[in-house]
């Protein structure tokens, strides 16, 4: 993961994703940067390549595709970033570390 192209930022959302016409899971993201982020899921059936739909709190859905998989923590990238005010509205209301 030393590839990354952006920085991520901390943050907290609670957030659900869709693959397909499935019902959705609720995860918990941990990082994001305009063009993905970091979830935590506590199962096991996100793959690598798997597309899905994602909402972060009150934004979305946003197309993404699974990157990586670490155990429980599962890398997305969104098939189009997300635009500077959109990022910035959400880092400021569910950032870590200062942020909001």
């Amino acid at each position: 993961m030393s590839s990354r192209r952006e920085e991520r930022i901390p943050v907290e959302i609670l957030s659900r994703y869709r693959s397909g016409t499935g019902r959705a899971h609720i995860v918990q993201v941990y990082d994001l940067s305009p063009s993905g982020c970091r979830l935590h899921q506590n199962f096991s059936v996100l793959e690598s390549g798997k597309l899905l739909t994602i909402r972060l709190g009150d934004v979305g859905p946003i197309e993404s595709v699974v990157r990586w998989k670490e155990g429980l923590n599962v890398g997305l990238e969104f098939l189009v970033p997300l635009h500077p005010s959109v990022f910035d509205h959400i880092v400021s209301r569910y950032g870590r570390g200062g942020s909001g």
